[in-house]
C-alpha cells in the first residue's frame, strides 16, 4: 500500500516541464537544487534567426517541443496558433510527464484541424478549459493503472493567435505579459488554499486547510487546484477546473515602441520575484529571450528560493529597444 506523500512534497521531488510550439518565439530555462543546480538540460533554437521554440530544464526533465515527428511538424504548419506552457510537478514525476506530453499534443491536433483563425474568443477559452479537464481525467486513469501514483502537476498555458493571447491556469504557476512600455500585467491568479473562494469550495466539499509552513489542503497540498493528486480528487477537495482569460495585444501600429513579451513561470520564480520586477529583468535581455529566462531563474536561485524554477520567455509582438 502506498502511504501519504510528505506534507512538504516540494522538498523531496522536483520536476518541471517547459513547452513551446516548434517554430514559435519561445525559450525556456528551468532548474532545481535537487538536480544539480544550473547544470545539464538542453537548449535549442532555429538557425534562421526566427527564434524557434526552445526549452531547457535542468531538473532532468525534457525541454518543450520534444515530439518532433513529421505529424507534429505538419500540425504546426497548418495552425495559426502558437502554444506555450509550464507544467510544475509535485509528489513525483508521473503526472507532470503525462500532462506535458499529452495536453500540448491534444491542443496542437485540435487547433491544426480547425479552420484558419478558429477557434477564437469564447470558443478557444472553452476549448482550453475542456481539454485540461479531459487530460486530467486521462491522467487519473493513468495514475491508477501504474499502481495508484499520487503525484500532481500545475498547468499554465498560453495560446497566441494574431493579436490575441489566451491563457489558462490550474495551480500556482503564473502568466505575465509585459507591454511595449515595460508595464507588467498579471494574467492569472494562483490557486492558493487561503483565498476566500477556494477555502469556501474546499470546506463545502468537507475538506479543510491547515497552516504547515504555508496553507495546505488537508494539511498536504500547497495549492487548491491541480491535475492529478488522485486521492484528494476522490475527496472532492481539489479540482482541475482552469481559469481562462483572453488579452488583446492590439494592432502593431497602436503598440508602444518597445519589446513585448510573455512570461510563464512556476512558483519557484514568483515566490522570489514579483511580476513587475520579473518583467524588468527579462526586458533587459529582450533581444535574447533564452538569456532573459536564464537571468530570471538564476535570480530566483540567488535569493534562496527552495523550489525548482521553470521560466518561459516568449516574444509576442514587434517593437525594438
Amino acid at each position: 500500500m502506498r502511504g501519504r506523500r510528505p506534507s512538504m512534497e516540494d522538498r523531496f521531488t522536483i520536476g518541471s516541464r517547459v513547452y513551446a510550439t516548434p517554430g514559435g518565439y519561445g525559450y525556456g530555462y528551468g532548474g532545481g537544487y535537487g538536480y544539480g543546480g544550473e547544470g545539464g538540460g538542453e537548449d535549442y533554437d532555429d538557425d534562421d534567426g526566427g527564434g524557434g521554440g526552445g526549452g531547457s530544464d535542468v531538473t532532468g526533465g525534457r525541454a518543450g517541443g520534444d515530439d518532433d515527428d513529421d505529424d507534429d511538424d505538419d500540425e504546426d504548419r497548418n495552425s495559426t496558433h502558437r502554444i506555450y506552457g509550464i507544467f510544475d510537478g509535485h509528489g513525483g514525476e508521473a503526472a507532470v510527464d503525462f500532462v506535458s506530453r499529452t495536453l500540448p499534443r491534444r491542443l496542437r491536433a485540435l487547433l491544426a484541424a480547425a479552420p484558419p483563425g478558429q477557434p477564437d474568443g469564447a470558443e478557444l477559452r472553452a476549448l482550453l478549459a475542456r481539454e485540461i479537464l479531459a487530460t486530467d481525467a486521462a491522467l487519473l486513469r493513468h495514475l491508477s493503472a501504474i499502481g495508484g501514483d499520487e503525484s500532481g502537476s500545475t498547468c499554465v498555458l498560453a495560446v497566441v493567435s494574431g493579436d490575441s493571447l489566451t491563457v489558462a491556469s490550474v495551480g500556482d504557476s503564473r502568466a505575465v505579459v509585459s507591454d511595449g512600455a515595460g508595464r507588467a500585467v498579471q494574467l492569472t491568479t494562483e490557486h492558493k488554499p487561503y483565498l476566500p473562494a477556494e477555502r469556501r469550495r474546499i470546506q463545502r466539499a468537507g475538506g479543510f486547510i491547515r497552516l504547515s509552513g504555508v496553507w495546505r489542503v488537508q494539511g498536504e497540498l500547497a495549492m487548491s487546484r491541480a491535475l492529478g493528486d488522485a486521492r484528494l480528487k476522490r475527496l472532492g477537495v481539489i479540482t482541475a477546473r482552469a481559469d481562462v482569460a483572453t488579452a488583446d495585444l492590439g494592432p502593431a501600429r497602436q503598440r508602444p515602441p518597445g519589446p513585448r513579451f510573455l512570461l510563464l513561470a512556476s512558483d519557484g520564480l514568483w515566490d522570489a520575484v514579483g511580476s513587475q520586477e520579473a518583467a524588468d529583468l527579462a526586458r533587459g535581455r529582450a533581444d535574447r529571450p533564452l538569456m532573459g529566462a536564464r537571468r530570471l531563474a538564476t535570480e530566483a536561485f540567488r535569493r534562496g528560493g527552495g523550489d525548482n524554477v521553470a521560466v518561459l520567455v516568449v516574444r509576442v509582438g514587434g517593437g525594438g529597444r
